[in-house]
């Protein structure tokens, strides 16, 4: 179950790393590398719309907020997550956090199309539902794995990261 949790949330925290190279329009731009001297003509790439040819005009300083928004926020809620996960248990606020962010995620193409800032907005939010993952993680752990286990399982959900 643990390692359901962290895949989720780590394909939350990474997917508009990926997504964003499709969502925004790229017709002026060329990927520039100084050391190899390259560049790719983004006309002769073939790519797929699943959605539509909806593309978003966000410059790079745009696309670099909305993809730090995540991380800016993201450690604002480590402590007092931990202090709600010793508090209340882990089981709840593990699974509530994960599901609100996925259905944020689920919901985000649509919020896109409404205004940059609420697409910033939404990835706020979800940096601070993620950010409770990692002590909610410790605290369950410390209840639940018996302690002749713990220390196996703790290096299996941490290796991954």
């Amino acid at each position: 179950m643990a390692f359901l949790m962290f895949t989720l949330t780590q394909m939350i925290r990474s997917n508009l790393y990926i997504t964003i190279i499709a969502m925004v329009d790229s017709d002026h731009d060329t990927l520039t590398s100084d050391r190899h001297n390259t560049s790719i003509d983004h006309e002769n790439i073939t790519s797929y719309h699943a959605l539509g040819d909806t593309k978003y005009h966000w410059s790079k300083y745009q696309k670099g907020l909305l993809l730090g928004a995540f991380y800016s926020v993201y450690w604002v809620t480590e402590l007092p997550g931990a202090v709600l996960a010793q508090r209340f248990g882990g089981k709840l606020l593990l699974a509530g956090s994960v599901m609100m962010a996925g259905l944020l995620n689920l919901v985000f193409p649509t919020v896109c199309s409404w205004h940059y800032w609420a697409a910033t907005a939404v990835r706020v939010i979800q940096g601070l539902l993620l950010g409770v993952t990692w002590p909610t993680m410790h605290s369950l752990s410390a209840r639940w794995i018996p302690a002749h286990e713990r220390g196996k399982f703790m290096v299996s959900y941490h290796g991954r990261s």
